[in-house]
């Protein structure tokens, strides 16, 4: 009888013997957009840093970058992260999805500045338009407000998260029917807009340098066309919470 693999740990263990749900169940659903995984070494092409974060959807939507590279780094689970400082960033080709639409983040976040442009749903470096994902300031101190829908009006969830914690982050953008979940919390629900004015993101870009950029770790990125149902929402943060 053939020999079951073994794992480094029982996380990787159960991967390796296909026990683990994984975002790859979803291609089938043809809901899967696209799927980044900083853990997954064999995603990544590094020379002096991060040149290319492959996309796992199977839909080829990889982010690259040229110069000012993003460098490995762990998060405060173990697992890897691509580490951004407010100068690097990295871009996808061009590439269309409207909303409504979900995300998963797994992210820690260091830099305390105003506004923070972590995820954008469109391949221009500026301020303007297409926010997935922002973070906000709310007061002198390190605590950040997170925006469920990073819209042209920049609708606000009421959650507070501190810098230098890691998180786990769920948002829906679907207008006025909007939802947000921190650390697997129940959905709340949050009036946002229309991404980028037209409600079509064009490819991404993680990190926004030229204008309030981000600073932290990213582990893992996933974006769902239509509203992810709650199951699927349960199975995906039990996957990325390992």
């Amino acid at each position: 009888c053939g020999v079951m693999p073994r794992g480094v740990d029982r996380r990787d263990e159960a991967l390796r013997q296909g026990r683990l749900w994984t975002p790859n169940l979803l291609r089938g659903l043809g809901t899967l957009q696209s799927w980044f995984d900083a853990d997954d070494l064999s995603t990544i092409a590094y020379s002096t840093g991060v040149t290319t974060w492959a996309d796992k959807s199977g839909l080829a939507r990889d982010v690259t970058a040229a110069s000012n590279l993003p460098t490995l780094s762990p998060l405060l689970n173990a697992k890897n992260g691509i580490k951004f400082t407010t100068a690097q960033r990295l871009s996808s080709a061009s590439w269309t999805l409207a909303q409504p639409l979900s995300l998963f983040i797994v992210w820690l976040q260091t830099d305390t500045s105003n506004v923070n442009n972590f995820i954008k749903g469109k391949n221009d470096a500026g301020y303007s338009g297409g926010f997935l994902f922002q973070t906000r300031n709310t007061s002198p101190s390190t605590t950040m407000t997170l925006y469920a829908n990073g819209a042209s009006s920049r609708q606000a969830a009421a959650v507070n998260a501190a810098a230098g914690t890691q998180y786990l982050h769920f948002s829906v953008y679907n207008a006025a029917s909007s939802e947000y979940a921190l650390n697997g919390n129940a959905r709340a629900t949050v009036s946002g807009g229309t991404i980028g004015g037209d409600g079509v993101i064009t490819g991404i870009t993680i990190n926004s340098p030229s204008s309030n950029p981000w600073a932290g770790t990213c582990g893992e990125v996933i974006i769902l066309s239509g509203v992810a149902p709650r199951y699927v929402q349960e199975v995906t943060e039990g996957y990325l919470a390992w």
